[in-house]
């Protein structure tokens, strides 16, 4: 898997196929080549991009181009979050927290272990975007969250 930067060449728009609806946004790959990336309706990494935006985007052994998803594909991540009343938690919340905090973290380094097992020469940045990935992904897969 490579993580390349590319550029987002026509904004998404909705098509229909054979499957359904789908979302398919055009990008501009560094090397000159565009390609285009696929998602369900409503895919929020996908459905905020707009046309010039520099994303990150990884392509597998078989050239299947996907996005990466960070802050930029997230809008809605850069909204600030409201303000909470002062509380205390008990000691069984605090106890779930706890345990929570401690199963994210392990599935987050397991995932960097293997982002940092794949062959070739990877930068941090891209250890790291690539772990972030793998992280989110198992998260919707197994509905994590």
């Amino acid at each position: 898997m490579q993580l390349l930067p590319a550029t987002v060449a026509k904004p998404p728009r909705q098509v229909k196929t054979k499957y359904g609806d789908r979302l398919v946004c055009d990008v501009l790959l560094q090397d000159g080549s565009e390609s285009a990336i696929w998602a369900p309706v409503g895919y929020a990494p996908i459905e905020y991009l707009e046309q010039g935006q520099v994303v990150t985007v990884s392509r597998d052994s078989n050239g299947k181009v996907s996005i990466v998803e960070n802050h930029a594909t997230h809008p809605e991540m850069e909204k600030p979050l409201p303000v909470a009343e002062s509380y205390t938690l008990d000691g069984e919340t605090k106890k779930a927290i706890a345990e929570y905090l401690k199963q994210q973290k392990d599935l987050l380094q397991f995932c960097w272990q293997q982002a940092e097992s794949i062959e070739g020469p990877q930068t941090e940045d891209c250890i790291e975007k690539l772990a972030v990935t793998l992280y989110l992904s198992a998260q919707r897969k197994f509905k994590l969250t």
